[in-house]
């Protein structure tokens, strides 16, 4: 599943290529950007039967939980619907700043409370949905976790939406 997810470019590539070279020598007459299209379609489709596209932090075209061990700075859900599971985390093994990004699609980003967490929520033609009632449909909104001290060393969250919809959830101390 892995290989075809790396391969995916190069395959395309190969191909348009070679059809490239197959119309400038054999003069076949053959549109290129048609067949291009459709040998995209393809391997969209198959890569949607064998598994998605994206990394180990990205959620393209597929449905799933990302619960990292070790959190990077970016994480994306296009075309999607998934969950962002940080509630598990200690400040020690965070980056200062996370960046969560959702388009087209529908998201969960989990937190714990006692991680001390600032929200800095954008969106545009979208919604996020904030755990202090308030949500962000155009523009910009902030919001931080109960352990937050401005003083103290946190987690920067940069959460953007467009065309798609974010719930952060924070979840209660034990």
């Amino acid at each position: 599943m892995r290989l075809f997810q790396e391969s995916f470019l190069g395959i395309l590539l190969i191909i348009i290529g070679s059809l490239y070279l197959l119309r400038y020598y054999l003069h076949w007459n053959i549109s290129v950007i048609r067949v291009t299209v459709g040998v995209m379609l393809i391997l969209a489709g198959l890569s949607a039967i064998f598994g998605s596209f994206g990394s180990e932090k990205d959620i393209i075209f597929d449905n799933k939980i990302i619960k990292p061990e070790q959190p990077q700075g970016e994480y994306n859900i296009i075309f999607s619907s998934g969950i962002i599971d940080l509630s598990n985390l200690s400040l020690e093994q965070v980056p200062r700043q996370v960046e969560i990004n959702t388009i087209f699609g529908r998201g969960e980003l989990l937190l714990s409370a006692d991680l001390p967490v600032l929200i800095e929520a954008s969106s545009a033609f979208g919604s996020v949905q904030l755990p202090n009632a308030t949500g962000v449909v155009f523009g910009e909104s902030s919001f931080f976790t109960p352990a937050y001290q401005a003083d103290h060393p946190y987690l920067l969250i940069k959460v953007n939406v467009v065309f798609g919809n974010l719930v952060v959830k924070v979840q209660p101390l034990p």
